[in-house]
């Protein structure tokens, strides 16, 4: 059986709808596993729209540990990974009360990775260096803003 490229773009990007419609409805734990695998028979573990969307959901349902997990985990391939998908990672460790120090180091994986922040990154970085009372770590990301 021969498949044109075109239906294969077809088909992932119904594939992609398919799951970032399934996240939109997405209330409990056991959904979010449930959109996981999903995500991977799908083969849409390394699609950043898709990432950032679980991140979203898992950051709503308090189990942004679980995306980070599946995000950072040592098979993910990282290089993909896009501003808008770091910035929500970000964020979601930036809000939480005790992991706030997570999110100055998916900042620094960011940065290591060679993705750019943008203006929407420093707030949240900077919001998490306030949070753990760590002047010096502020001072850093305060001066690569500039």
């Amino acid at each position: 059986m021969h498949f044109s490229p075109s239906k294969i773009i077809v088909n992932k990007r119904a594939a992609e709808q398919q799951c970032l419609s399934i996240l939109q409805t997405c209330k409990t734990l056991l959904n979010l596993n449930q959109v996981h695998a999903q995500i991977l028979k799908l083969g849409l573990q390394n699609n950043p729209l898709v990432l950032t969307k679980f991140t979203s959901t898992s950051s709503d349902l308090n189990a942004i540990d679980y995306a980070s997990l599946i995000l950072f985990s040592p098979d993910a391939k990282t290089h993909l990974y896009d501003t808008f998908l770091y910035n929500t990672v970000i964020r979601a460790y930036a809000q939480t009360n005790k992991s706030k120090i997570t999110a100055v180091d998916i900042y620094k994986t960011m940065v290591w990775n060679d993705v750019m922040p943008n203006k929407f990154t420093y707030p949240f970085v900077l919001k998490a260096c306030a949070g753990v009372g760590r002047l010096y770590l502020g001072e850093s990301v305060h001066g690569n803003a500039l």
